[in-house]
């Protein structure tokens, strides 16, 4: 079956998973949509980190678990653009949309306020979580669980990210 001819489409299978139908590929994401009440203004600061990451997102109040903290922006690029831009295939503030799009958010993370290109990498205490929704081009960023009010919001950025860069993966 030629899975394009059956157009995009989305649904949600309880709170199992979601299912996207996206340009003739079929993509799953466990559980349900994240909840949608946004942080107020202040509730996440940014400040440096006091090592080679430099800046990152830190929780100003205690944030409750399914925190909508905000959604990735930045330019869309195809691949041809994608490897344009970046040769070697290594983007600091690139975020996969899809096997064909990505998100570059370099420009938009050299923000003063929070954005997602802030919030630093941790394969083992992570606290936020991406919702991906492909027919929207938009990934948001969610908590986890609840955060206390210091901690700082960390994601794993997944293997692909730290390919041809292990040296410097520091969690």
């Amino acid at each position: 079956t030629n899975l394009r001819a059956l157009g995009s489409w989305e649904v949600q299978v309880g709170d199992l998973a979601f299912l996207e139908l996206y340009n003739g590929r079929l993509y799953a994401q466990m559980g349900s949509l994240p909840g949608t009440t946004p942080i107020r203004a202040g509730d996440v600061l940014v400040k440096d980190t006091g090592d080679a990451r430099g800046r990152g997102a830190y929780a100003a109040v205690t944030l409750p678990k399914g925190t909508w903290l905000t959604d990735y922006e930045g330019e869309l690029l195809d691949n041809d653009e994608f490897f344009a831009r970046y040769p070697t295939g290594v983007a600091d503030y690139c975020i996969a949309l899809s096997a064909d799009t990505v998100i570059d958010g370099a420009e938009i993370s050299k923000r003063q306020e929070f954005t997602g290109g802030h919030v630093n990498h941790s394969r083992r205490r992570y606290n936020v979580v991406r919702w991906v929704e492909r027919s929207k081009n938009r990934i948001s960023f969610h908590t986890s669980r609840e955060v206390q009010a210091g901690e700082e919001l960390l994601i794993d950025y997944g293997r692909t990210y730290w390919r041809g860069r292990e040296d410097q993966e520091i969690d």
